[in-house]
Order: C-alpha cells, then structure tokens, then sequence
C-alpha cells in the first residue's frame, strides 16, 4: 500500500462515532485501543491535533472579537468620563434671590 496504512488529515466530525471515541481522549503521540470495525479490527495512533477552520468557528470567533472590543471601548469610556468629572466643576444657581448657591 503507498500510503503504509496513513490516513490523511480528517476532521473529528468526519468521522465514524466508533473511531471517534477511540481517538477523541489521545494526545498527540499516543496509539488508541483496538477498535473492532466488524470486518477489520484497527489501532489508531494520532500524530497531532490541530483546530481547523468552520463557519461556527469563524462566526464565533466575530462575535468574540466583537464582544471584546465592545468591552474595551467600554472600558475606555468610563475611564475617560471619570477623568473628565475630576477636571470638572459645577455650580448650581437658582433663580430665587433667597436661593443658596450650590456645588458640587
């Protein structure tokens, strides 16, 4: 066989749920338990793991990115109103001449 029995990469979700409780708990490295097939019983070791991009991925990621900014901003704001409100000075006058003047 020209491969020498290498499958390529696949994603978790493209596979048979047997294969995928064989190698969902392995580590990069590590060989999976026998898992009998029917036909065929294999052994499956895991070369490495890596996140792959989807469409739920890449709309979480926005609504992540989004989210974050949106509190930093927010953040930001109330920083400079506080900064504002230590430079800032106001006096409240009534119209009434028995009025007292107030500050705040």
């Amino acid at each position: 066989d020209e491969n020498e029995g290498l499958m390529p990469p696949l994603a978790m979700a493209d596979l048979t749920p047997a294969i995928y409780q064989a190698v969902k708990p392995l580590d990069a490295g590590q060989f999976s338990d026998p898992v009998d097939l029917g036909a065929s019983v294999y052994i499956f070791y895991l070369q490495e793991k890596r996140l792959t991009d989807s469409a739920d991925f890449e709309k979480q990621k926005k609504d992540i990115a989004f989210k974050l900014q949106y509190e930093r901003m927010e953040k930001e704001t109330i920083r400079w109103l506080e900064s504002e409100r230590a430079l800032s000075k106001i006096r409240i006058i009534r119209d009434s001449p028995s009025a007292k003047k107030e500050e705040i």
